[in-house]
């Protein structure tokens, strides 16, 4: 982007004639008719992202009412009317993550109740944690592990795991000279994995994975406006316009999952959430793409189609990555 200021004759924000002026004197948004670019509108983003104000309330309104009209505004230039949307989606995400760290401390205090009254065997504990985990809302989780495969390094953490086990104050260079392999940095890395599986408690894991999960989701939605980019390659819309919509839209389902994981650990409200947000969506897409009812109801279905088993995959290898950092 030019680091020069287009300025124009009326602002998009609130229409207001302009001569020139630097700011509109009615809303006060800056007089720059330039597309704003990633960059920009991360910098502004943080730069403002502590000033609350009643803008979230109005974003909100708007956001829940009419879907799609919010990121549809943005996009058109009026960026002073509404809350920034990063901003919005960071205040939404910590309350759903704030509201589910609630709900898993509840469920992990009756687990040690149960635990104390000698009521629940390892094998069911180790099932209800993984159940914790699984109960994020929205968040599915299904690990399949293939015993069958013969490949070299999964032999090599079979070995080295056994051998973990049974010597757990050993560096690794001895280890790895005990067990007759090369201290490479490959055998130094599998090593370490090998001596936290060996020592591995699944309810820790869900802790340090439950502190990840904002990321998580957040890295997933440039994939999600990636989708959105070769659906409606035709139009012309930016990159970043459709990642303001996927924010906008994220926050909404953030909201909704608040509101059902306040009423209570109960998988129908998280159903009635996630059907609820499938509507909203679809009406979204309709007004901020501005295309007809068969259309609109095609590229939802691709949508949906396609970013479903990406998530599905995202999420395996987020499991696998915070893992190797664990």
């Amino acid at each position: 982007m030019s680091k020069k200021v287009v300025k124009t004759e009326i602002c998009p924000n609130c229409h207001t004639s302009l001569q020139g002026e630097n700011f509109c004197p009615n809303c006060g948004q800056k007089n720059d008719s330039r597309k704003l670019t990633f960059w920009h509108f991360i910098t502004e983003t943080l730069s403002h992202f502590l000033a609350f104000d009643g803008k979230f309330f109005t974003t909100l309104k708007t956001l829940v009412t009419k879907p799609g009209q919010v990121p549809l505004e943005f996009k058109e230039g009026q960026r002073t009317r509404h809350m920034n949307p990063l901003r919005i989606y960071f205040l939404s995400s910590l309350l759903f993550l704030f509201i589910s760290q609630v709900q898993s401390d509840k469920s992990q205090e009756r687990i040690k109740d149960i635990e104390t009254n000698e009521q629940l065997s390892k094998t069911e504990r180790d099932s209800a944690v993984t159940s914790e985990l699984d109960a994020i809302p929205g968040i599915p989780l299904s690990l399949a592990i293939d015993s069958s495969s013969e490949d070299n390094i999964l032999l090599k953490l079979e070995d080295m795991t056994e051998y973990s086990k049974d010597h757990s104050d050993v560096e690794t260079a001895t280890a790895l000279n005990d067990l007759q392999m090369d201290n490479t940095f490959i055998n130094r890395f599998l090593y370490h994995q090998a001596d936290k599986l060996s020592h591995f408690e699944l309810e820790e894991y869900n802790k340090y994975f439950r502190a990840k999960i904002f990321w998580v989701l957040f890295f997933f939605l440039p994939i999600i406006a990636l989708i959105l980019k070769l659906l409606y390659i035709r139009k012309n819309v930016y990159y970043t316009d459709h990642l303001f919509f996927a924010f906008y839209s994220q926050s909404a389902f953030f909201l909704l999952l608040s509101i059902s994981g306040a009423l209570g650990e109960n998988s129908m409200f998280s159903l009635i959430a996630s059907i609820v947000f499938l509507l909203y969506l679809f009406l979204s897409m309709k007004r901020f793409y501005q295309q007809g009812l068969g259309k609109t109801i095609l590229k939802f279905c691709l949508l949906n189609l396609i970013a479903i088993p990406a998530f599905f995959a995202f999420f395996l290898v987020s499991l696998v990555v915070v893992f190797l950092i664990f």
